[in-house]
């Protein structure tokens, strides 16, 4: 992987002297952009281009090539591709478009160009990607068609989309943002963003990395590598593309109509530590918080402004964004009066008002650094006629290396901040225009602090008879869409420790009375058939039966209603109170298997208060499974009830995903109440399906 970002020689195939052109574009950028390499055009009508000797193929290039960069027509890229196999060079870029981006034809183009490369033992980058970037001085490689010239910094940015990036370049330019490293991925042929963090992980320029996806190839690999970025202090930011689009449903079971693609996105970024941003505006906001400042000890924040506005709304933000907003002790009130005015307020956030000049403002700054009550600052500052903006940048300038506190600065305005803001974002000063901005950056800088001292808890593996709960489960009879019989999928999963509520299966009215009272009443009938997925829909659930007359009736009922459709009816002990919840299980094509936990019973549809992780799960991932959704509100306990055996809940998640991986036969499993109370987690009904 070295070798495509830190290249000793290039050839750009298809280099050109049209300068409206990529390839001269690329070639370009690659000479004057300071590469310390050897680059090779490629150009069969052309004798120099820019001034450099130019080769008809790569083959008749003397010396060793890197990198072949390829911007030719589509419809030669397999020939050229063939040349660069022959003339051994390990990496192609391939900038030219017409592949699986304009269809089937196009696909079978790329397909095509993958089976060259792999004859070869080439990697390849796109193809129609927008290149690549490194701003190592050892390097300074500008590989890409951009007319922009960028500034080196610790920010490395991966995009799947080029035309974004170019977009992305030019508005991080306009913020004075540096790169380290710009990678565009193209329609990712062959390498990846997981071969790319690979390298980023140990790369000493990179501080911080921002992801543009609009899928993941290997989601396994990916939370791996990104988990381990992550946890040693190397964050990544990331734009999941596609957030509405749901993947497919399966129609007869709650867990496959549950989960979309972009909860399970979600679930991975979770389980790796990354950061998931909704805006380009919002990744570098964080990015530039993120490189330029410490991580807080803290979400305790002081809000300092000359002006009441819009201290007001960076309180309401921080609440909003669970930030915490504590009094300043009184040591730093005394000597704050020294400076204020009798009207200014003193009280978090601190309101200076405008009527101070700068230097007061500066000396509040520095008090407030003292103060041991907060450990970040949000500084606000309005124009007024007291107060000049330079002169306030200037000021700033001259005591940021002394703060100790992480600080964001707040510039409010438009036309008279811009001299200001720029001197400051020259300065590698975190400055933004609204106090929003500056509340949600501190925010993300806090939630990573969360992630990296989040407890580091294991996979537990508990000791089942695997093999045992397999064969009964493969061997059991199907039904409706692949869904063995119930009584079949309790008896798996009690095989695998789950707290299967005590039942047996009738079929006549004696049978009944005998399970009945041998697990005691109230009971619940439920028909047991290979033709009804949905029980509940169609009546074939009574709940609480009393007593043995009330038995006697209900079952009745459900032979006249059901007659030769049931293969019997499971009595099953009522347990009548607690929480209804659901935990499922299932096999995603692209991730494999993943868990859910949400609010349960008949309105879990409705309602989706789901949330998702990859199995298998960790303890820690568990618990937070179970607090991300509203569901935790209620099972903490409400108007005077019992909380829930959260434990016994967390258990049930685990067991599940040990499950889930560890009989591969299983496609999916349901279980549709879990009843959970003070006492533990208790299973009455479920689901499984075979694939």
């Amino acid at each position: 992987m070295l070798k495509i970002l830190e290249p000793k020689s290039i050839a750009v195939i298809g280099a050109s002297r049209d300068e409206n052109s990529v390839g001269f574009g690329i070639l370009r950028n690659i000479i004057f952009g300071g590469y310390k390499g050897v680059v090779y055009p490629v150009n069969p009508r052309a004798k120099s281009i820019l001034g450099i000797k130019s080769y008809s193929s790569v083959l008749d290039i003397e010396d060793e090539v890197d990198i072949g960069i390829v911007v030719t027509p589509y419809y030669i890229v397999e020939d050229i591709l063939t040349e660069c196999g022959k003339k051994g060079i390990p990496y192609c870029i391939i900038i030219s478009s017409g592949f699986k981006e304009v269809g089937e034809e196009g696909l079978e183009r790329e397909i095509r160009i993958l089976e060259i490369a792999r004859r070869y033992n080439i990697r390849i980058l796109g193809p129609n990607c927008f290149g690549i970037m490194n701003t190592d001085s050892k390097i300074s490689l500008n590989a890409t068609f951009s007319k922009q010239i960028f500034k080196d910094g610790n920010i490395a940015f991966i995009s799947q989309s080029g035309a974004l990036a170019a977009g992305v370049l030019d508005y991080a330019k306009d913020k004075n943002i540096g790169f380290s490293k710009v990678i565009t991925l193209g329609n990712k042929a062959d390498l990846d963003e997981v071969d790319f963090l690979l390298y980023l992980k140990d790369d000493p320029l990179t501080k911080v990395i921002l992801l543009y996806l609009e899928d993941i190839s290997r989601g396994r690999e990916f939370l791996e590598v990104a988990r381990e970025i992550t946890e040693n202090y190397k964050p990544i930011l990331a734009i999941k593309s596609g957030r509405t689009e749901e993947g497919k449903r399966a129609v007869s079971s709650h867990t496959g109509s549950l989960t979309s693609s972009d909860e399970l996105y979600e679930a991975v970024f979770k389980q790796s530590g990354v950061l998931r941003v909704e805006s380009v505006e919002e990744l570098f906001n964080y990015a530039t918080a993120f490189s330029n400042l410490n991580i807080p000890k803290s979400n305790r924040i002081v809000i300092l402004t000359n002006a009441g506005g819009p201290g007001i709304l960076a309180v309401d933000s921080a609440i909003r964004n669970k930030l915490s907003i504590p009094e300043t002790s009184e040591k730093t009130k005394e000597e704050l009066r020294k400076i204020l005015p009798n009207y200014a307020s003193l009280k978090n956030p601190i309101d200076t008002t405008g009527g101070i000049s700068v230097d007061e403002y500066i000396k509040v700054l520095n008090i407030l650094d003292k103060d041991d009550s907060f450990d970040g600052i949000i500084a606000i500052f309005v124009r007024a006629f007291t107060m000049d903006i330079n002169e306030f940048c200037d000021k700033v300038l001259s005591i940021y290396k002394d703060i100790k506190k992480p600080i964001i600065i707040t510039l409010m305005g438009i036309t008279e901040i811009e001299q200001g803001l720029r001197k400051l974002q020259e300065n590698s000063i975190v400055v933004y225009t609204f106090p929003e901005d500056a509340v949600r950056s501190f925010k993300e800088l806090y939630e990573y602090k969360t992630w990296l001292e989040r407890p580091r808890t294991k996979i537990r593996k508990f000791d089942v008879n695997k093999e045992k709960a397999r064969n009964l489960i493969i061997n059991a009879k199907r039904g409706k869409e692949g869904f063995i019989m119930e009584d079949k999928a309790f008896e798996a999963l009690r095989i695998y420790g789950f707290n299967v509520v005590n039942f047996g299966v009738a079929n006549s009215i004696n049978q009944a009375n005998s399970i009945a009272r041998e697990i005691g009443f109230p009971v619940v009938l439920k028909v047991l058939s290979s033709e009804i997925v949905h029980k509940f829909d169609i009546g074939g659930i009574k709940l609480n039966i009393r007593n043995e007359k009330e038995l006697e009736i209900a079952f009745s009922e459900m032979l006249e209603k059901f007659n030769d459709k049931i293969d019997g009816i499971i009595v099953q002990k009522m347990i009548s109170k607690g929480y209804e919840v659901i935990v499922g299980a299932k096999r995603d094509k692209k991730f494999g298997p993943i868990v859910l936990f949400g609010l349960g019973g008949i309105y879990v549809e409705v309602f989706k208060d789901i949330s998702f992780r990859l199995a298998p799960i960790r303890e820690y991932s568990a618990h937070r499974m179970i607090q991300e959704t509203k569901a935790y509100e209620l099972l903490k306990g409400v108007r005077g009830q019992k909380p829930a055996n959260i434990d016994s809940l967390v258990e049930t998640i685990e067991r599940l995903s040990q499950m889930i991986v560890e009989i591969e036969e299983i496609d999916e499993i349901d279980i549709n109440p879990v009843i959970v109370n003070e006492e533990g987690a208790f299973i009455v009904d479920t689901r499984i399906r075979i694939r």
